[in-house]
């Protein structure tokens, strides 16, 4: 993400972030852009977000309406695309927020991934929220059916400690528990572990 956003740092100077992560509108400001905007249904994860983010969030859903055509130079959603009914219709909304050569940025599962075809059902991303799911050919397709230029899709790699990977696994309960006793013990369920577990990234632009 920070790759995408160090290209776009000097020429886009205004972001609405959709679903945003806790440290991602911090280090926005920290590039240089003007204004940042997050968007977060829930009022929880606004609760805890870092004081230096959190009067940035509005709570609420895409507020497409608020903004004038052309505001925003990026704009990203993670993670929200499968959870959306019409998806191409909110990508629609998106990119006519953008200006030209604006950039839009979003992360989602893969189902194509080996991890997905492997475990099959048994996969996380078979979950009753999510309405539909993509593959990279699915995604990159519905963004230019929306109007975006440049689309790309990269595979992306997840860091997260032992103990979340774990909570994940299609595990018995009582597997779980003792294994992540065990890990605890010998100190490994806070070590970071970055694996290749089915998400993509894609980026798309405003026409110019």
């Amino acid at each position: 993400m920070l790759a995408v956003l160090d290209v776009a740092r000097d020429r886009r100077p205004h972001q609405l972030r959709r679903q945003r992560s806790r440290e991602t509108g911090l280090k926005l400001v920290e590039l240089g852009f003007r204004e940042v905007v997050g968007v977060e249904p829930s009022s929880a994860p606004i609760a805890a977000a870092p004081s230096s983010v959190r009067g940035l969030i509005r709570q609420g859903l895409f507020p497409a309406g608020e903004f004038a055509p052309g505001h925003f130079s990026l704009i990203s959603c993670f993670q929200t695309l499968e959870h959306v009914a019409e998806p191409r219709a909110l990508l629609e909304s998106v990119r006519r927020l953008l200006q030209p050569r604006g950039a839009f940025v979003t992360v989602c599962h893969d189902h194509s991934a080996f991890v997905n075809r492997v475990l099959s059902t048994r996969s996380p991303i078979f979950d009753i929220e999510h309405l539909q799911l993509f593959s990279p050919r699915s995604l990159k397709k519905t963004l230019k059916a929306a109007g975006f230029e440049g689309v790309q899709v990269f595979a992306l790699r997840n860091r997260y400690p032992f103990s979340y990977w774990l909570r994940l696994m299609p595990l018995p309960a009582k597997a779980k528990t003792a294994l992540y006793a065990l890990s605890t013990r010998i100190g490994l369920a806070g070590v970071p572990i970055e694996l290749p577990v089915g998400n993509m990234m894609a980026i798309g632009f405003q026409p110019a």
